[in-house]
């Protein structure tokens, strides 16, 4: 399955008061009659929960909008450098969740987005195509 990248011209790297990570979601739970909640855990689901904001500029924030649109206005999974240990960016597969993001204009033409990301597991993300044939105008020197 081929998903939307995020965009070259926004930034991916979030602000640093704005991000937070949940390594798991809640798990969902159950009133019993006595007083008691039964906590399950959901087969086959390991998504993280992270949250994302940044401040855009004007140019950031139209090509970030465009982006939401190509993407369904948000509803789609996309690729996205990710940082989820607090130091090193890898691309996952991500989906928005809780809404359209939260926008603050604080001024000066600056945009403040907030999201709230679903994580999907490193073995949903597609692995990169190595091409390994010879260009046409290749000095290929067999070894054999």
């Amino acid at each position: 399955m081929s998903y939307a990248e995020w965009p070259a011209d926004v930034p991916f790297r979030p602000e640093r008061d704005m991000w937070g990570v949940k390594p798991l979601r809640d798990p969902p739970e159950t009133q019993m009659e006595g007083g008691n909640v039964r906590r399950r855990r959901r087969p086959g689901d390991r998504l993280a929960m992270m949250r994302w904001g940044r401040q855009l500029k004007p140019s950031e924030a139209a090509a970030f909008f465009a982006f939401l649109a190509s993407i369904g206005d948000g509803t789609q999974r996309f690729l996205m450098p990710v940082c989820l240990d607090g130091s090193t960016y890898a691309p996952r597969v991500v989906q928005i969740t809780g809404g359209i993001p939260e926008q603050v204009t604080p001024g000066g033409g600056w945009l403040t987005v907030n999201l709230s990301l679903f994580v999907f597991p490193a073995e949903m993300a597609p692995t990169p195509m190595l091409d390994f044939s010879e260009p046409a105008n290749s000095q290929y020197i067999p070894l054999f």
